[in-house]
């Protein structure tokens, strides 16, 4: 106001007066102001046109270059001033003679930003701070656009005490008499990297958990409307075969033969649905943390029995062969009779209802360790792959099989946490149209010193 206003109303105009303006959101720009004053007939200036050009970022590049290619006819003072006062590292760098890219002047900004001296900077060329930059004078040409065309480039630069740091260049070549001189505007990107860094890895975890809700929404709609097929299927068995039973016993054609068939359906459809609804109580007894084990001492031989019992008949009315193999001189096993046999029930009757008819279905024990014993169980099924393994061991995922019911998509997810409750492994190996192979590795004590951390190992 002291300086500029005085000389504008004396001699009518003001050229590339430097100004910084605050934006309504708080920002700092730089603008050079120019102004036309219009005089009256007395000779006063009553009226002026002024125009503000933005040279803050994109735009400071356009009028450093403008007031660098008039910097001869310009005063030291006006580009000085300019220059020093630049938020961004600015560099000037001559690329006609050798050394390459010597640097000819630099401001306090590059100075503050590299941790060198001005002086130091002078006596170095635009290689020794550029970390991607090629030596070689060909890659070195790249680095300018042609004369009076600006480009924006990126890159890393490295500080005196060797560490670096991303940044945007916006450079423009300029001829000076014989020589090309390139002004380089340098801005630090770390934040804003970190900033986009960090609002990509939230997009991700937003898209991840928006997928799984998806996923458990869809499981849950689909364990729904199974469970519903699940519950009715031995419900109206039950109803259905009791009804007869009531007819042909009120006609008096019930024989015993035919009413001991019934019975047998009706048992056996009792069974069924008491074990959907076992299951689930199962599971929300283990996700409560009140699963409650009755732990003894078990024989291995007899336990394995006692599973493949209950369900062999499927295995052989799926048209399936079942080899068991149980090593002499087993150890018993401290473990829930009940909870073991429920697993390996489940798991026989998955690798029955994805293997097809004349497939195979193997049961070995083998000592997994000193203290340690495995059961495996291998089918010549459809087999899966790593995706479906995973859809397999989550709550209420499945997949059709080829003979019996398509299930809850309960029993392998509770099989893994009964398995884990006994401080346990459960291990899944499979290929697809190969077959699957399931391992239970149980400590033998109870304990889990040579299992591992009681986490089960899908592979």
């Amino acid at each position: 106001m002291e300086e500029v206003l005085p000389c504008f109303f004396q001699d009518g105009y003001c050229k590339d007066i430097p100004y910084q303006l605050r934006k309504k959101n708080g920002q700092v720009i730089d603008v050079l102001l120019s102004a036309n004053g219009y005089r009256d007939a007395e000779g006063n200036i009553v009226r002026s046109e002024a125009t503000m050009i933005d040279v803050t970022i994109q735009k400071r590049y356009d009028a450093l270059s403008e007031i660098h290619e008039t910097l001869l006819r310009e005063s030291e003072r006006r580009y000085r001033a300019i220059i020093e006062s630049a938020a961004d590292a600015i560099f000037v760098l001559d690329i006609s003679g050798k050394p390459y890219g010597q640097l000819i002047d630099v401001n306090p900004t590059a100075c503050e930003n590299l941790g060198y001296s001005k002086e130091e900077l002078l006596n170095m060329t635009i290689a020794d701070i550029e970390v991607k930059l090629d030596t070689s004078e060909e890659s070195l040409r790249s680095y300018k656009a042609p004369p009076g065309e600006a480009t924006t480039l990126y890159g890393v630069l490295r500080r005196k005490n060797g560490s670096e740091f991303p940044v945007s260049v916006r450079t423009r070549a300029v001829k000076h008499y014989n020589r090309y001189i390139v002004i380089a505007v340098a801005r630090d990107e770390t934040e804003n990297l970190s900033y986009q860094e960090a609002l990509q890895e939230a997009k991700t975890r937003a898209e991840s958990a928006l997928k799984t809700a998806e996923q458990a929404s869809r499981a849950k709609s689909d364990f729904l409307a199974n469970m519903s097929h699940e519950l009715r299927t031995p419900l109206n068995a039950i109803n259905g075969f009791s009804e007869s039973l009531e007819i042909l016993n009120q006609k008096g054609m019930l024989s015993t033969d035919k009413a001991a068939e019934y019975l047998d359906y009706i048992k056996g459809s009792g069974q069924h649905l008491l074990g959907l609804i076992n299951d689930l109580l199962d599971y929300s007894a283990i996700e409560a943390g009140k699963l409650e084990l009755n732990q003894v001492q078990t024989n291995v031989e007899e336990l394995v029995e006692a599973a493949v019992l209950m369900v062999a008949k499927r295995i052989d009315d799926c048209g399936q062969t079942l080899n068991v193999s149980v090593e002499d001189d087993l150890p018993d096993i401290l473990v829930d009779q009940l909870r073991i046999k429920q697993v390996l029930v489940n798991l026989l009757n998955n690798a029955s209802k994805f293997t097809p008819e004349g497939g195979s279905i193997a049961v070995r024990t083998s000592m997994g360790g000193y203290a340690n014993l495995n059961i495996t169980i291998k089918d010549s099924g459809k087999g899966m792959d790593e995706e479906e393994i995973q859809i397999a061991l989550e709550r209420f995922g499945r997949a059709r099989g080829s003979c019996g019911h398509e299930g809850t998509g309960l029993g392998l997810p509770l099989s893994r946490e009964l398995i884990i409750a006994h401080n346990g492994q459960l291990k899944i190996e499979s290929r697809p149209n190969i077959g699957t192979t399931v391992t239970v590795s149980l400590p033998i004590n109870g304990r889990s010193d040579s299992v591992g951390d009681g986490d089960s190992i899908p592979n």
